[in-house]
């Protein structure tokens, strides 16, 4: 991640307001140059205003110092930054003198940054790089830096003035240099929020950050590319991700949790689960742990004097444990010192952000810039207990979970570590510590729905959920859909749920109360309550246990290793149906036929038996009366005890009136020749005019 090219000047880009500064810089009084250990000398000038890398020209030193020819003291360094007021050179020969001395030469020239504005030039995004310097005194090598990956190998991108060619490297702005980046095998990079954000494809592999030409010739200049983008290498590592897609796959290779990138063409996001639903999920930010002020003594100094507005205030703290994580170029807040301390203005230095500046084996510093102009009375001051320093390194801007939108927040003031808390859901069929499949926050790993009617022959949905809580055991819940359908003393529409245990042969064990006997819906339509039963089939031990009441079958539910199949499912309500026809069956049942498909024996016809069939007396029509001979008429259902069957819709060979049939078949006859003369007609009709 690169530094933000929309902050111009600040503590990160020292020298930026300076294209080719060679004005003399003097020398700090009385410290001057002091002496350090081995080969390196501090230079001690006030409110010198670079940065490690800069350049420095030393002039003045008539002699050797110590050791050190003048030759190697009178040339152009390299600097190491110390804080503001302070930088190191390093030389070849060591100076041989005593450490802590200290010397003042004529003068010192330093040549700074080559550039104006902020990261070589550009304040934006969209801003061109070198707009005021222009190209042409640099080398053309400064003009390139290479990013090399081991799966795509080095790539060199190239600066040019005009309109660049992004997939041939080219740029000329922050946007066109990560579309040219993002462009290459085996990379990927994005601006955001004014910052170059460069990566691997692989997020495991390494990136690497080489300069085309950084020191430049003796007639043009070179470009630190690395150092002006706020760069820097990211090692292998393991555990990695830098997309959706990368980051399911890393959770996949844990055991107990999966993920699935939804949508990922467009409005992507990341699906998380557990395995077992009985699990919950924690998910915690890890940056650097805040950091306890020393409440002995007085660790905190604030500078007095008279600062104009956007001057640099620096304030050290002095903490020999505070952690070498904590480095220059980090932020931190400051949290519970007392508002105001040396005249700092309003809740300062609380909750405010502050770049680490400068950093020593007992202390650091961070700066703060002034809004406007200050008189600060300064001096030393304590911290009390609860006082803490949390830090903001420049690779955590924030909280990965917030950036993930598993919290609401990216950062705290002060900072502190983010955690979504207890996130899963937990499976809970009552819905008191977790949640259940009824509410669908718990997503069911089986279900099916089964319509239902009530008394007023309205129809309701009712659905039976299923997952899996442990080896062959399986929690089910039954609820009403939609929930606004019912009255319940249970949550989210349920009106009952269980546990269901299976046997090792895939049989049924056994199911919990909840789930038997008769279940009672109170409808909210009016309709009166219902009772249902369920019949999930004949629960018991497994095969072959000696003693047992009932062995466990599979003529219900079972548990086998396929898909989940549904082979039979019956309820037997129905909803209004009309009558439509009626018919008799041979047992004398007279059945009904309804519109909603259903039907219904209504009535038996009984068969009249006489002890003496022959005594009946004919009546016209075929028809029999009683008689004192035929004697009284024994109603039987038919079948039983010598009687018939019901024959429907046909009549006894022995109850045909012969005259009546044989007149039905002559008019039956007389219409069908009748017809056919018809049809005869008018075939001679289309004959005639088709000859016409």
């Amino acid at each position: 991640m690169g530094r933000d090219v929309s902050t111009v000047g600040g503590a990160t880009n020292f020298g930026d307001s300076r294209i080719s500064n060679t004005n003399l810089l003097g020398l700090a009084s009385p410290a001057g140059i002091q002496v350090a250990a081995g080969s390196s000398y501090t230079i001690n000038i006030a409110n010198h205003g670079l940065i490690t890398g800069d350049r420095v020209t030393l002039a003045g030193f008539a002699a050797a110092l110590g050791a050190t020819p003048a030759a190697q003291l009178n040339a152009n360094h390299i600097i190491t930054r110390v804080d503001a007021n302070s930088f190191t050179i390093t030389v070849l020969t060591p100076h041989g003198g005593a450490v802590g001395s200290n010397v003042a030469p004529a003068g010192i020239t330093a040549n700074t940054r080559q550039f104006a504005g902020n990261v070589l030039d550009a304040s934006s995004n969209t801003q061109a790089f070198l707009s005021s310097l222009g190209a042409s005194s640099f080398t053309n090598a400064a003009l390139t830096f290479t990013v090399t990956t081991p799966s795509g190998g080095p790539r060199t991108f190239t600066y040019v003035s005009g309109s660049p060619n992004t997939l041939g490297g080219q740029f000329n702005s922050l946007t066109t240099l990560a579309s040219a980046i993002d462009q290459s095998t085996g990379l990927t990079a994005r601006v955001v929020s004014g910052r170059l954000i460069v990566g691997a494809e692989d997020a495991t592999e390494s990136v690497t950050f080489s300069n085309g030409d950084a020191a430049g010739s003796a007639t043009q200049r070179g470009i630190d590319w690395v150092t002006e983008l706020g760069l820097a290498n990211v090692s292998a590592g393991a555990r990695r991700f830098n997309s959706l897609q990368s980051l399911a796959t890393a959770v996949n290779l844990d055991a107990g949790v999966s993920a699935t990138v939804l949508n990922p063409l467009s409005a992507s996001s990341l699906e998380l689960r557990v395995d077992d639903p009985l699990d919950t999920v924690t998910f915690l930010d890890l940056p650097t742990p805040p950091i306890a002020m020393p409440t002995a003594g007085t660790p905190i100094n604030v500078p007095a004097g008279v600062f104009a507005a956007g001057a640099s205030i620096d304030v050290v703290i002095t903490d020999p444990t505070a952690p070498t994580t904590l480095g220059v170029g980090d932020f931190v807040n400051i949290s519970g010192l007392t508002n105001g301390i040396g005249g700092l203005p309003g809740t300062l230095p609380n909750g405010t952000r502050f770049e680490v500046v400068a950093r020593t084996a007992t202390t650091y510093t961070v700066r703060y810039i002034a809004p406007f102009a200050l008189s600060l009375a300064g001096g030393n001051f304590a911290a009390a207990s609860g006082n803490v320093v949390s830090i903001i390194g420049e690779s955590n801007q924030g909280s990965v979970l917030g950036a993930l939108s598993l919290v609401s927040s990216l950062n705290g003031a002060p900072y502190t570590p983010q955690s979504t808390g207890v996130l899963g859901p937990r499976y809970d069929a009552s819905g008191v510590v977790g949640e259940n499949m009824a509410s669908g926050d718990i997503t069911a790993q089986f279900s099916r729905n089964i319509r239902i009617y009530d008394s007023l022959g309205t129809g309701h949905d009712l659905r039976m959920s299923f997952i899996k809580t442990g080896v062959n055991t399986w929690a089910t819940e039954l609820h009403v859909l939609p929930e606004a359908d019912i009255n319940t003393l249970l949550v989210d529409g349920q009106i009952a749920f269980g546990t269901i245990v299976f046997n090792g042969d895939g049989s049924l064990r056994s199911v919990s109360t909840g789930l038997t006997g008769t279940i009672a819906i109170n409808w909210t339509n009016g309709a009166a309550p219902s009772a249902i039963a369920l019949d999930l089939g004949t629960a018991g031990q497994p095969f072959g246990t000696v003693g047992a009441p009932v062995i466990g079958l599979t003529d219900g539910l079972s548990q086998f290793d396929s898909s989940y199949n549904v082979r039979f499912a019956n309820q037997n309500g129905a909803p209004v149906g009309e009558l439509v026809s009626v018919s008799i069956d041979k047992e004398g049942f007279v059945i009904g036929s309804y519109s909603n498909g259903q039907t219904q024996q209504l009535y038996k016809l009984p068969i009249a038996d006489f002890t003496n069939p022959d005594g009946l007396s004919p009546i016209s029509g075929n028809v029999f009366s009683e008689t004192r001979e035929s004697g009284e008429a024994n109603l039987r259902e038919a079948g039983t005890n010598g009687t018939g069957k019901v024959v429907s819709g046909t009549l006894e060979e022995s109850n045909v009136d012969l005259a009546e049939q044989l007149t039905d078949l002559i008019v039956t006859q007389r219409s069908y020749q009748a017809n056919t003369k018809v049809i005869q007609t008018t075939d001679q009709l289309f004959d005639a005019l088709n000859q016409l």
